[in-house]
């Protein structure tokens, strides 16, 4: 415990002579390191103040582990129960798929009830998108361009700022407009069909073969934009 450590302190290893500086490396992790480490540190300390080592290593780790974890972790593991499922900033967990229902013609709108697989994979992926760009984007870096021409190298992050941007301004905004016109053709070919001179002189088959383009276009783009999120995923983070 810290009690402890602060009552009954220990030379650190700069204090004790064997090392310039406070910091060593642990053998346990490091098997092939020759210098001196936290073990050698330990096994020289315990021996010249045996008591003091007792106090603040021993028995604060005894404490520490075998009596104090017991009781506190318990308590923190409940707090941090209540806390993931009842304060909603805090449910990491859970994931909200719904889509925003605020476009005029309530294009792509999902409030709740059964959807596919492929759209929940969509809808999860930008929603994240979202929640970082609404609560993370703040405070992420973005290079002006007087320090990319000091500093060149810079250009990369400016350009992952500017990605993260235009791939959440497709998903919410220009897919919506690519959608209005994928359905202003869809009336006007489902008119035209209901036409028999503009099936007979071919104009509702053109409409059709038109609509096809848009739909293959709009799912071409949506392969890239997904291709591209994939890419810079590892970079959303602050």
């Amino acid at each position: 415990m810290l009690f402890f450590r602060k009552l009954f302190k220990l030379p650190g290893p700069k204090e004790l002579g064997v090392s310039a500086h406070d910091a060593l490396e642990l053998r346990e992790f490091s098997p092939d390191t020759e210098g001196y480490c936290w073990e050698d540190y330990h096994v020289d300390v315990k021996k010249k103040y045996p008591i003091r080592y007792f106090f603040a290593e021993t028995l604060a780790d005894f404490i520490r582990y075998k009596i104090w974890f017991k009781i506190a972790r318990p308590i923190s593991d409940l707090k941090y129960w209540l806390v993931s499922h009842c304060v909603p900033s805090r449910r990491y967990h859970m994931l909200d798929l719904r889509q925003p229902c605020n476009n005029k013609n309530n294009y792509d709108c999902y409030r709740y009830g059964f959807v596919n697989t492929s759209d929940q994979m969509l809808y999860a992926m930008f929603n994240l998108l979202d929640q970082f760009v609404k609560h993370e984007m703040e405070s992420f870096y973005c290079p002006s361009e007087e320090e990319i021409i000091k500093s060149p190298e810079l250009q990369s992050q400016r350009d992952l700022y500017f990605e993260i941007l235009a791939i959440h301004r497709w998903w919410f905004e220009e897919k919506l407009e690519s959608m209005k016109i994928e359905d202003d053709f869809l009336s006007e070919w489902s008119n035209a069909r209901k036409d028999i001179e503009k099936r007979k002189n071919g104009e509702a088959e053109k409409l059709f073969n038109q609509l096809q383009k848009i739909k293959e276009d709009r799912d071409a783009k949506l392969e890239e934009i997904i291709s591209r999120l994939m890419k810079i995923r590892k970079s959303l983070w602050t």
